[in-house]
């Protein structure tokens, strides 16, 4: 279409002087300034969640394709998963949970097995807080709390958060009596090779959920073991193993039913994951196998049975694990600190992909202005 040179010149300045005004009646979906830079960031408005709950299956990897677990499928079909999660590297407990917690790469937030297996613990001057401590910031009188079957993970919580009066601690190995602390390491893991810590924190898990008083967590971390012990004494991927996983799936749907019997369903975001799967009866050599982790995440803003896509910033990458700290922290409505390493993925909360460059290549529209006559 032929446009005379004359109206172009009229219409040009026009167009520019209206495009300010009419774009926000015309086309809503560009936003205002501020909604398109949390776009470029991978945000969208959407209503938080009242709580939380990561529930972080330790040494499965991707074996539990291999396996007959029915939890974990009916929730990978009920939420939006990827099974092409990648762990942080050196694959080791330590590093991955602290990630996942902290959202920076080990190297920055240098939270290793040797140190906790040191008896240390954060203390809480770390540079980069955990998800914990953030949210503790924002919501000064937050209730919070950790269940985790590896004592150790515990530690990574900054001791002033842990032991504040809002916060629930748990862990077979610090706080059942001392018999029963004997009876789980020395009989049950070490001599028998039959690893029971999450048949002792699944029915203390349950009775928190389901007691009324507990309705205003925010934030509960679950941290599953036997999975990884069953690994280190009898091959990872072995029958044994996937035997673990499939109990483990079984304490998943216990974990469910207990969230579902105290109407948390409705409003809360379930986080499935896991630190490292591994190789033979080890996973600290970083190979493919070590490093395979998964995502599944349930909740109201979820599309069923979705996949979760690619990063803005790590494009081409594959997922984090460690990117559960800043789905967390969105979820809650809390901003996502500058300094993380974790990004928010696409596809989580059915973020709108489409950015404003692409909107005006849309609108684009050529006028051919004829040439001047001689």
């Amino acid at each position: 279409m032929k446009i005379n040179s004359k109206f172009v010149k009229l219409l040009v300045p026009t167009s520019l002087l209206l495009t300010p005004v009419l774009t926000p009646f015309l086309y809503p979906s560009l936003g205002t300034k501020e909604e398109k830079c949390k776009e470029k960031e991978g945000f969208q408005q959407l209503d938080k969640y009242k709580r939380v709950v990561i529930i972080g299956i330790d040494g499965i990897g991707r074996f539990s394709k291999n396996a007959n677990v029915p939890t974990l499928d009916k929730l990978a079909s009920s939420g939006v998963s990827s099974f092409y999660v990648r762990g942080v590297k050196p694959t080791e407990s330590g590093p991955n949970w602290g990630s996942m917690l902290f959202g920076v790469f080990p190297e920055r937030h240098g939270f290793t097995n040797t140190f906790l297996e040191s008896g240390l613990r954060n203390g809480g001057d770390n540079d980069y807080p955990s998800i914990f401590k953030v949210l503790k910031k924002n919501y000064p009188n937050v209730k919070m709390a950790s269940f985790a079957s590896w004592e150790l993970f515990n530690s990574l919580i900054e001791t002033p958060i842990a032991h504040s009066s809002e916060f629930y601690l748990y862990s077979p190995m610090t706080h059942e009596n001392i018999f029963w602390r004997w009876w789980l390491r020395s009989i049950r893991h070490h001599f028998l090779k039959s690893s029971i810590y999450d048949h002792t924190l699944v029915p203390k898990l349950i009775n928190y959920i389901t007691d009324p008083k507990n309705n205003d967590v925010k934030l509960l971390f679950v941290h599953l073991t036997d999975t990884d012990e069953w690994g280190h004494d009898y091959d990872f991927g072995s029958q044994q193993h996937l035997k673990q996983i499939e109990i483990a799936d079984s304490h998943l749907a216990k974990i469910i039913q207990a969230v579902e019997k105290a109407g948390w369903k409705k409003d809360s975001l379930l986080i499935i994951t896991t630190d490292h799967g591994g190789f033979d009866r080890q996973h600290s050599k970083n190979t493919s196998k070590e490093t395979e982790s998964f995502l599944i995440i349930c909740g109201k803003d979820i599309v069923p049975g979705s996949r979760i896509e690619g990063k803005i910033q790590r494009k081409g990458e594959l997922l984090y694990n460690m990117d559960v700290a800043a789905i967390t922290l969105k979820a809650l409505g809390v901003e996502i600190p500058s300094n993380f390493d974790a990004e928010l993925p696409f596809g989580v909360f059915n973020q709108e992909k489409k950015n404003i460059e692409e909107v005006v290549q849309q609108l684009e529209v050529k006028i051919e202005v004829p040439p001047k006559s001689n």
